[in-house]
C-alpha cells in the first residue's frame, strides 16, 4: 500500500528522498573519478632522468651536504626549505618539467648561497 498525498500524488518528502539518492550516487562516482584521477603518476620504475637534472640534483645534494656538515643550531629553518625545494625539483624532474626542474635548483642553488 502506497502512501499517496492529495490528489492522488506522492507526498513531496518522497519526491526529495529520490532526488537525494539520486544526487548521492552521483556524488559518490564523482569522488571516486576525482580520487582515481588524482592518484595517476608516471611509474617510476620507467623514469630515467635527464643527464641536466642529475647533474642539477648532484650539486644541490653537494651544497646540501656542507650545510649538512657545519651542524649550526640556525641551520634547521635552512635545511627544512632546502630539503623541500629538492623535492620539489625532483618532482619535476620525474614530471619531464625540465625548465621548471631548473629554475627549482636554481632557487634552491642561491638559497644555499646566501645562508652560507
Amino acid at each position: 500500500m502506497a502512501i499517496r498525498g492529495p490528489g492522488g500524488a506522492p507526498p513531496a518528502w518522497a519526491e526529495f528522498r529520490l532526488l537525494a539518492s539520486i544526487a548521492a550516487i552521483g556524488l559518490v562516482v564523482s569522488g571516486v573519478a576525482l580520487r582515481a584521477a588524482d592518484s595517476t603518476e608516471p611509474p617510476i620504475a620507467s623514469f630515467v632522468s635527464t643527464p641536466a637534472c642529475q647533474d642539477a640534483d648532484r650539486a644541490s645534494v653537494a651544497q646540501l651536504v656542507r650545510v649538512l656538515e657545519r651542524n649550526r643550531s640556525t641551520d634547521a629553518p635552512v635545511l627544512e626549505r632546502a630539503v623541500h625545494a629538492l623535492t620539489i625539483a625532483r618532482r619535476h624532474c620525474l614530471y619531464g618539467w625540465n625548465d621548471l626542474a631548473s629554475e627549482q635548483y636554481g632557487r634552491l642553488d642561491r638559497w644555499l648561497d646566501e645562508n652560507r
